[in-house]
């Protein structure tokens, strides 16, 4: 009698060894995660074992938790029939030694219109936290309920912006400008599948005027909409006025990323300089005296219209001395002058992502003479002393013009006892600011020829003892 009871005792220990089970899924072995594409078919294979790895088979029931939250519109479909809201019913787990269970992930959308439940593929949404909660009962009488849990998160590149090949893809410099723009594309080395079907129907919008189709396509019949499966299509701007707008980038016939991205286009030129001026001065100076002394820093300033594109850089050039920037990124630099002469000159040009300006040059003659800067120092003289006089005439004039500078006499016996040479500097600068004339001489009376140069305004700048004094000529051959 003992011996049977003990033989049923172990028989059911047996049995309920047996029916200790456990719930698998395939392709988990890798998580903690189990990555699915959000719009297509995600499939799943269910398998349970026993305490001695056999397989079994029993009930499952099943819930999937976004975000925390559970969804009722989210369901296992077996054999094409979706299996009702995830907090059940109870579905046969069909297991043995050579199968496993097949299911897939269906989403919830509507009925139709004759009321009948419409179901999608995939979970259709981006998450990186979906729960699903297993659990699962062998049909054996003493098997217990055995619950599990699995993570899911999207297996797919998040938004971003359309275009990536270069930072100025969508910089356009001229009426008509064509151009390739590529989207992103997954990293180098990953597959396609992997990134859930990127490689899908891209639609490609430009504001009215432009125009975009393939790489090989006729531009001449496209317009400003153009859709296909390729991540590089050919753009090009109008053919008149450019303004900024924006390009639309969507996908309409798989998981839309990025949806609806929308990408700034801009449009420029390159600025010129439209003035350089000195030392904040808005005049440019035709002349400029400088004392020797290593301190004489001198400041340029171009001043940039405000239309395209504005300079990213300056490059300057200079024959009066050392540029101590010679590229700057604000429109200043600073020369330090040593060269002096006549015909010096400043130059700049500007610089952006759609080229180089032409050189815009401002000439200027430069001394180095002390009794050159009395009048006001670096920079030449604002004026003559208080008692000298400057006389120029005729003006208007037709062939010359006679210069004739009367200085008191005290100025002169004291410049004579400082040894100090009596010199004059008579220079004639056109509109332009190109020095046409120049002359240094020990007189402070000179006639200056006019008969080779054409009619207009000119800047007679004359340099003596008693300071820097700037007159206008007007040249008429009509008087004649």
């Amino acid at each position: 009698m003992k011996r049977h009871l003990l033989i049923a005792f172990l028989a059911l220990i047996s049995f309920d060894y047996a029916h200790s089970q456990t719930i698998h899924m395939s392709g988990y072995h890798n998580g903690p995660y189990l990555e699915y594409c959000p719009n297509t078919e995600t499939e799943m294979t269910f398998f349970a074992r026993d305490i001695f790895q056999n397989k079994i088979h029993g009930n499952l029931q099943y819930f999937f938790f976004v975000d925390g939250v559970s969804r009722n519109d989210i369901a296992i479909e077996f054999d094409n029939d979706p299996l009702g809201p995830t907090y059940g019913p109870f579905l046969t787990l069909h297991t043995d030694s050579n199968k496993e269970s097949k299911f897939r992930i269906r989403r919830f959308i509507g009925n139709n219109a004759q009321g009948v439940p419409q179901w999608v593929d995939g979970f259709g949404f981006q998450s990186n936290n979906i729960v699903l909660e297993v659990r699962f009962k062998g049909n054996g009488p003493f098997a217990s309920w055995k619950t599990r849990t699995f993570n899911f998160r999207t297996r797919a590149i998040p938004p971003g912006k359309a275009v990536v090949v270069g930072t100025n893809d969508l910089l356009f410099c001229s009426p008509g400008e064509i151009k390739n723009i590529t989207l992103p594309n997954f990293p180098v080395g990953a597959t396609n599948a992997a990134y859930c079907n990127w490689h899908h129907g891209w639609t490609w919008e430009l504001p009215a005027g432009w125009k975009v189709t393939s790489t090989t396509g006729d531009l001449s019949t496209a317009t400003n909409t153009y859709t296909t499966h390729s991540e590089t299509v050919k753009v090009q701007a109008p053919s008149g006025l450019l303004l900024p707008g924006t390009l639309n980038v969507r996908s309409e016939d798989a998981w839309p990323y990025p949806v609806n991205t929308q990408t700034q286009i801009n449009v420029g030129s390159p600025n010129v300089p439209a003035n350089l001026s000195y030392n904040f001065l808005v005049d440019f100076p035709a002349s400029i005296c400088y004392d020797n002394s290593g301190n004489n820093l001198a400041t340029f300033i171009a001043e940039t219209p405000f239309f395209g594109s504005l300079p990213t850089s300056y490059e300057w050039q200079s024959n009066a001395g050392n540029v101590l920037s010679s590229t700057t990124t604000n429109p200043t630099t600073t020369i330090q002058f040593n060269n002096p002469g006549t015909g010096r000159y400043v130059r700049v040009r500007a610089v952006n992502a759609c080229g180089t300006s032409p050189w815009l040059t401002k000439y200027f003659d430069l001394t180095y003479d002390p009794w050159g800067c009395s009048g006001g120092g670096l920079g030449g003289g604002i004026g003559f002393g208080i008692d000298t006089d400057l006389n120029v005439y005729p003006n208007p004039a037709i062939d010359q013009v006679q210069i004739e500078i009367d200085e008191p006499e005290s100025l002169i016996k004291e410049l004579e006892s400082k040894q100090i040479e009596m010199r004059y500097s008579y220079t004639l600068i056109n509109n332009d600011q190109r020095i046409v004339h120049s002359k240094i001489t020990n007189s402070p009376k000179y006639k200056l020829p006019l008969d080779q140069l054409p009619d207009g305004i000119y800047i007679l700048r004359v340099v003596s003892p008693a300071g820097t004094k700037t007159e206008r000529i007007l040249v008429d051959k009509s008087k004649r």
